[in-house]
Formats: structure tokens, C-alpha cells, sequence
């Protein structure tokens, strides 16, 4: 029962005027919060000096100005172009029978069929612009905030290349940024990054990146040792030792997701 009115609920649009208008006052807050969050800040503008006006340096909620500009009309016509059923996976986890799901799910997909509109247009992204090597917000903080990126070319990779480009990162941002590594020991005895600082990778079929963050109380000085140590592995590599270590940790990450609905799910 749950699982047909979680499909009309995606399948049976409800706009109106007087829900746009409300839910337009409860975004433009979430952008102007978000607006006020130095973290968040740092973060757009590091993707926009790596990025430049590709898309994926906007704000994926837009502006107050453009969120106000959107009707009840212009989202059915979304609804219309994208929530069909050619677009949906479903993917159930749990103590379920599966015939029975997969039965219920052939009705549900039959009765929302019809819906099935033409392909919209692809619009292929630009290249990205020539990186911009730093910039500075000024944000009341009581500590300074240092977001680094490396933007990493994808050079068209599709699929199981991807995969593989993004195991790859996983496992140097481990090996490089993770507590146990000798770049964060040194960074963190001579006090240039504090339990904030963290580290993750990106990969997406047209862009991908690594990001470094954290309070520093000299973050051009933090910035200059992340580039002083990025580049000495790239010249040297990253030892046997360290990357055998990120393998084990992100392996053994990988296998308690197992004990999770949601993380199975979400994974498939």
C-alpha cells in the first residue's frame, strides 16, 4: 500500500499558484541561510574558480531572484518532461516477497505509462574555463576557512571508467588527506589544520574533483603545504604502505554498509 502512494505521489503532480508561492518563501530562506554559512560559501567559490560558468559551479538552488520566478506552470512542465516512468528505478530493500513487489510494480507502471512525453533536448556543458588559482570571501568568522580543489580531467570516461576514476580518487584522498597519513600529521602538529579538516572526491560523467577543507589560522600558508604535498605525490607517488591502508579502510566501509537498508539501496 505504502509503495503505490509513494508512486502517485511521484507520478501525480499538485501545483498551484498558492503552493509555489509558499514553498518560493521557504527556499529563498534556505538560499539566504545557506548564503550566510562560510563553509558553503568557500565551497561555490571554489567550484566557480575551478569551473567557471560551467554548470556545475551554480548553486543547484538558484537565486532568490530565479526561484521567485518560477510558476505552477513551468513545473508541471517539468514534471511532464522528466518524472515519467521511463526515468524511475525502483529498488527495495528488506524482508519483502519479491513477487509480490515486482507484481504491484508492473501496475503501477502500466497505470502511469501513458504519461511518457517526448525526450527533452540535451544541452552538452562547455568546456571548463582556465582555472582560477585563488580567491577570498570576507565572512565574519572567528577562525579563517581554506576550501582547496583539483579539478581532475575526465577526458570522456563513461560507465566502469568513471567507476574506476572515482575508486582511484577515493583511495589517494585516503591515502593523502586521512589522519593516518603523513601529510595530516605534519599539517596538524605544526597547527595549520585542526579535526575539521577533511577531504573527498568527486566523479561525474562530465567533471570531476578533489576538494580539501578546514579552519586554519594561516590558511595561505595551509594552502601552500596542500600544493607542496599534492605535487610530491605526483612526482613520488604514494607509498605501498598508505595506499594499502586507504584500501582496507574503504573496503572495510564498504562492507558495513551492508548492514543497512538504506546504504544497500542507495549503493544499487
Amino acid at each position: 500500500e505504502n509503495l503505490a502512494i509513494l508512486a502517485e505521489t511521484v507520478f501525480e503532480p499538485y501545483f498551484t499558484p498558492a503552493l509555489v508561492k509558499k514553498e518560493q518563501g521557504i527556499i529563498a530562506q534556505e538560499i539566504r541561510m545557506y548564503h550566510d554559512d562560510p563553509s558553503w560559501r568557500a565551497y561555490m567559490a571554489m567550484m566557480r574558480n575551478l569551473f567557471g560558468d560551467h554548470p556545475v559551479s551554480t548553486d543547484i538552488a538558484g537565486t532568490v531572484e530565479s526561484v521567485h520566478k518560477i510558476t505552477a506552470r513551468d513545473l508541471h512542465a517539468c514534471h511532464r518532461a522528466f518524472y515519467t516512468t521511463r526515468n524511475v528505478s525502483f529498488v527495495i530493500s528488506g524482508d519483502v516477497n519479491t513477487d509480490d513487489c515486482a507484481r504491484l510494480l508492473d501496475q503501477i507502471m502500466k497505470r502511469w505509462s501513458h504519461r511518457a512525453s517526448a525526450r527533452p533536448a540535451r544541452r552538452t556543458p562547455k568546456s571548463a574555463a582556465k582555472i582560477v588559482g585563488s580567491s577570498s570571501e570576507a565572512v565574519d568568522v572567528v577562525i579563517p576557512k581554506l576550501m582547496a580543489g583539483w579539478r581532475i580531467p575526465v577526458h570522456g570516461r563513461k560507465n566502469g571508467d568513471l567507476l574506476d576514476l572515482e575508486t582511484m580518487l577515493d583511495i589517494a584522498c585516503t591515502a593523502l588527506f586521512s589522519r593516518s597519513s603523513r601529510l595530516h600529521k605534519r599539517l596538524f602538529s605544526s597547527g595549520l589544520i585542526d579535526d575539521s579538516f577533511s577531504a573527498q572526491s568527486t566523479v561525474d560523467g562530465g567533471f570531476s574533483f578533489v576538494a580539501a577543507a578546514g579552519d586554519s589560522k594561516d590558511p595561505c600558508k595551509l594552502a601552500t603545504a596542500l600544493c607542496r604535498g599534492t605535487a610530491d605525490m605526483v612526482r613520488k607517488g604514494l607509498d605501498e604502505k598508505s595506499v594499502a591502508r586507504a584500501k582496507r579502510r574503504l573496503y572495510g566501509g564498504f562492507v558495513r554498509g551492508l548492514n543497512s537498508l538504506d546504504s544497500i539501496v542507495s549503493n544499487v
